[in-house]
């Protein structure tokens, strides 16, 4: 077993997106724009590098998109996730680490439902109803 790594990746544990023009002709789920959730360098995780790890399926198929992105043959790719499905990405793939959109969250109570005209033309309708 070959291990490269000693250390975490600085993307362990972050969620981050795929460069754009980057292709995956098999599943189309690795691509420009994906939002990653990495896990680690894959060696880390599984005490061997992609190319030792016959048989699983996430180091094949990364095998056949290095081919389809002109990636370089060497070790630094991490293993996380898009979705539910694991895979395995070269460093140069990620573009940046994603940081999603603001939210904006108030301790306000919500508008009284009396005090909006719609409350008010209801009413009206309920009385006429009811006379």
């Amino acid at each position: 077993m070959t291990t490269v790594h000693t250390e975490s990746s600085p993307f362990a544990g972050k969620l981050v997106t795929i460069k754009e023009g980057t292709v995956d002709p098999a599943q189309d789920l690795v691509v420009g724009g994906a939002i990653y959730r990495v896990e680690d360098w894959w060696d880390l995780l599984t005490g061997k590098t992609w190319a030792e790890s016959e048989g699983n399926f996430a180091a094949m198929h990364y095998g056949f998109r290095l081919g389809a992105n002109g990636l370089p043959m060497d070790n630094e790719v991490v293993y996380g996730k898009i979705g539910n499905l694991g895979h395995i990405v070269h460093v140069s793939e990620i573009d940046a680490v994603y940081v999603p959109p603001s939210r904006t969250f108030t301790n306000q109570p919500a508008e009284d439902v009396a005090d909006t005209p719609e409350a008010d033309t209801d009413s009206e309708v309920s009385e006429a109803a009811a006379a």
